[in-house]
């Protein structure tokens, strides 16, 4: 269709000045050196959050945690009842497995809003991760409580299966130790002909 070729060319959405901004903590920034020192520059005279989310950005990918909380800090005092930055520095603290810190900030982020249901399966996480089944899935249930008839449950739910799963299965099976089966010698009599047995 060689009559369409030029009205509808997408070269002019192509060009690299309309690239989205890449949010990844592992980018490689140096190029960026010029924006960040602008960023820098105007947070000291005045407000704009998109300079705080680029100076995270770089702190992040360098390594500076104390840089990156500081600056959450800062955005979380001028913007207290907005709980984005507190639930994103939560998240941080999260990946940085410092739990309790992380924690701390979502009870924070409960008080202004306690029906938030993803800030109760982030802190189901958490204690998942850190191997306490109990506590997760008493936040995780509370999730799926708040969001009930919603899409977002199916993905809860999904995490009160692997939980309530795995403790039914107990439940249902023990497992004997070495010392049992040695004791217990009916096994030797069922195996007599076989090559091996596996305990």
């Amino acid at each position: 269709f060689p009559r369409y070729k030029g009205m509808y060319s997408l070269d002019k959405f192509l060009d690299d000045d309309l690239k989205p901004y890449d949010y990844d903590m592992n980018a490689d920034l140096s190029d960026d050196k010029q924006l960040f020192k602008e960023a820098k520059k105007r947070i000291s005279k005045e407000f704009y959050s998109y300079d705080y989310t680029k100076l995270i950005k770089k702190y992040k990918s360098d390594g500076k945690t104390a840089k990156v909380l500081e600056l959450y800090d800062e955005l979380i005092s001028i913007e207290p009842y907005y709980d984005y930055h507190r639930e994103k520095k939560a998240k941080y603290l999260f990946n940085l497995e410092r739990y309790d810190e992380a924690l701390a900030e979502m009870e924070e982020i409960l008080k202004i809003k306690p029906y938030n249901e993803d800030i109760y399966e982030l802190m189901g996480d958490i204690y998942f991760d850190q191997d306490k089944e109990e506590e997760a899935l008493k936040y995780y249930q509370k999730a799926a409580l708040l969001g009930k008839d919603s899409y977002y449950t199916k993905g809860v739910e999904k995490k009160i299966g692997q939980i309530e799963g795995v403790k039914k299965l107990k439940e249902k099976f023990t497992t004997a130790s070495f010392d049992d089966w040695m004791q217990d010698q009916t096994w030797l009599a069922k195996s007599r002909n076989e090559e091996s047995v596996v305990l």
